[in-house]
């Protein structure tokens, strides 16, 4: 008499590779890549991922990011085997480099707040610039940066 296996307990573990191999998410990459990490010039480990690569496109939202050196979309914690360590992650650690004032980020806020309330009101709103919004803070309160 033949009897048919059939196997109902996998191991978790088991799982989880089988779910990594075969995930697919929006953009269509595959994650089949296990985070690894680097160290910077400091020594200071540094995630492999789209969000520390020098080839993202900062300019995009944090769920999907635009790489481009393969162009396409892909998600910040995406790696593929083109990532190169980004300038800021390199510079992570260093005794270089600046902080801006939390006065200056808390005025840049505001700024954007009210302009969405008169949007609300239906009323007409040109948005400023980051860079005009900086030379109106540098006139009344001296420069967006920390000194120390």
């Amino acid at each position: 008499m033949k009897k048919n296996v059939i196997v109902e307990h996998v191991t978790v573990g088991a799982m989880r590779v089988m779910a990594k191999l075969s995930e697919m998410d929006k953009a269509g990459v595959k994650n089949i890549i296990p985070p690894a990490t680097v160290k910077n010039p400091q020594y200071i480990e540094v995630k492999k991922c789209c969000a520390s690569c020098k080839f993202r496109d900062i300019e995009r939202s944090m769920r999907l990011r635009f790489c481009e050196k393969l162009e396409i979309e892909v998600r910040p914690d995406s790696c593929c085997d083109r990532w190169k360590i980004s300038d800021g992650m390199k510079a992570v650690g260093s005794t270089e480099g600046r902080i801006k004032r939390r006065e200056y980020q808390l005025f840049l806020i505001r700024v954007r707040e009210l302009e969405a309330v008169k949007r609300e009101k239906k009323l007409f709103v040109k948005s400023r610039s980051n860079e005009d919004i900086r030379k109106v803070f540098e006139r009344l309160y001296g420069s967006i940066y920390v000194e120390f």
